[in-house]
């Protein structure tokens, strides 16, 4: 194994490292949601149609049924994560749309992975901050260049 092909391996395991300490950082978040799996993911579903969410729609992504979905989003209304509102296209559907207290449950989870990685960078001293950064200003340059060729060996 090249220097290369072992550094891409160490930064491999550490990065695997680090999503999962932060996983683990988000899990309280996501466990202390009043909601179930398969409400979670109706949940993003209806989050991430923005505003164009139909119980039909949830049922082919989820791979439920029609009356599965029903029961979901009665259950994601009565919490107050989802609305119904009648569809200006047909007026005999309802969109479903998520409400702001559904987009701040499901972002607290997110937020929670991020609070992680902000604090763990608050930890780090000043130079080895610059060398993340330096790194991290590598990656992105050759991030949208794929020409087939290892980058540096110019």
């Amino acid at each position: 194994m090249d220097e290369r092909e072992a550094l891409m391996a160490r930064i491999e395991a550490l990065d695997s490292n680090v999503d999962r300490m932060r996983r683990d950082a988000s899990l309280e978040a996501l466990l202390s949601l009043p909601l179930t799996v398969q409400q979670l993911k109706a949940t993003a579903v209806v989050i991430t149609a923005n505003g164009d969410a139909t119980s039909q729609r949830i049922s082919e992504i989820l791979h439920v049924s029609l009356a599965t979905v029903s029961g979901i989003v009665d259950r994601l209304v009565s919490h107050g994560v989802v609305e119904r509102i009648p569809d200006e296209r047909d007026g005999r559907s309802r969109r479903l749309v998520a409400t702001d207290h559904g987009r701040e449950m499901l972002e607290a989870v997110l937020i929670d992975a991020d609070r992680y990685r902000k604090a763990a960078m608050a930890r780090l001293a000043v130079a080895d901050l610059r060398a993340l950064v330096q790194g991290l200003e590598a990656l992105a340059a050759v991030a949208l260049v794929d020409d087939g060729t290892p980058p540096g060996d110019a």
